[in-house]
């Protein structure tokens, strides 16, 4: 995650924990029911949501969609 208040300098972090393996993770703008939130797909294919109270940390994926349509994949 880059974080920055200036765009002239940044603060680089990594996310971690077995929900962060796949780079591909969106942050909802707004904590939902008090916790972050993200969509990420963890296999590369279906979409999944985590919640967290801590905005580096994520486990335990849900499976939130899988694709109906080819064209869904990318």
């Amino acid at each position: 995650m880059i974080e920055t208040e200036d765009f002239i300098h940044f603060k680089i972090s990594s996310f971690i924990g077995e929900g962060s393996e796949n780079k591909g993770i969106a942050l909802f703008p707004e904590k939902i029911n008090g916790k972050y939130a993200v969509i990420s797909r963890n296999d590369n294919e279906n979409l999944f949501i985590m919640f967290s109270d801590n905005i580096l940390y994520w486990e335990n994926p849900k499976l939130l969609k899988t694709p109906t349509f080819y064209w869904e994949l990318f």
